[in-house]
């Protein structure tokens, strides 16, 4: 899932390919954030993928992060 269908670039150059876009995901059953270093375009400072977050949040079973991931979950209100 990602904004775009557009292939995400690691920084380690490896490309992920979304399947689905925020608008078109259907609910969650578990989130995992995982963010690499944090810089200006992170989702740290986005309010659309925040706000994708705390709606995705309302259903989903299990909500979790891997290392500062967990600065996104805060910044979304959801520690």
């Amino acid at each position: 899932m990602a904004k775009t269908l557009a292939p995400v670039k690691s920084s380690g150059g490896m490309r992920v390919l979304p399947d689905t876009t925020m608008e078109d995901c259907p609910d969650l059953v578990l989130i995992c954030v995982s963010v690499g270093e944090v810089r200006h375009e992170s989702p740290l400072y986005d309010a659309e993928t925040l706000a994708f977050l705390r709606r995705r949040a309302l259903s989903a079973r299990y909500i979790t992060s891997v290392c500062s991931g967990a600065l996104v979950l805060d910044a979304a209100k959801l520690l």
